[in-house]
């Protein structure tokens, strides 16, 4: 009888054993899951941050592109004005090397009412020109009142 109850006992030990093996699965695949979504919100914010420095360099691109654009547009109207001091300004198009949206440049040169004898130069530059997320500057500079006679 002895051995009868201890072949008995060790069919209960496999019995209970086998019992547990489904909860560790369940465990392992709770803990997988949980693992995973760990995985894909880190992996969300690398791409959040990734997109949001793109955009940030593109904005950068862009201001740089309106500073070099007003600095040729400044140049040319000073070079324009020496040629003949009653230049009045111009509008010009351009579409910077690599890009696919086109640039506005507009000069102006205006009276100044509280000194008629000086002239203010005004340069506005604007990239992507009609688009949303354009760049704008715009600088002014008084210019000084041409010497009698100067015509250059």
């Amino acid at each position: 009888m002895s051995q009868l109850n201890s072949g008995s006992s060790m069919v209960r030990e496999r019995r209970s054993s086998r019992r547990y093996v489904p909860r560790r699965r369940g465990a392992i695949l709770v803990a997988a899951i949980v693992l995973l979504l760990i995985i894909t919100l880190v992996t969300a914010a690398i791409v959040r941050r990734t997109l949001l420095a793109q955009r940030q360099l593109r904005a950068h691109q862009r201001q740089l592109q309106v500073l070099f654009l007003v600095d040729a547009g400044e140049e040319l109207a000073l070079r324009r004005i020496a040629a003949s001091p009653e230049y009045p300004g111009e509008t010009w198009r351009a579409r910077p090397a690599g890009a696919t949206d086109s640039a506005a440049v507009t000069i102006r040169v205006e009276s100044v009412p509280e000194a008629p004898s000086r002239r203010r130069l005004v340069v506005e530059a604007a990239f992507p020109e009609n688009s949303e997320f354009r760049a704008f500057l715009r600088r002014e500079r008084t210019l000084p009142a041409p010497a009698p006679g100067d015509s250059s």
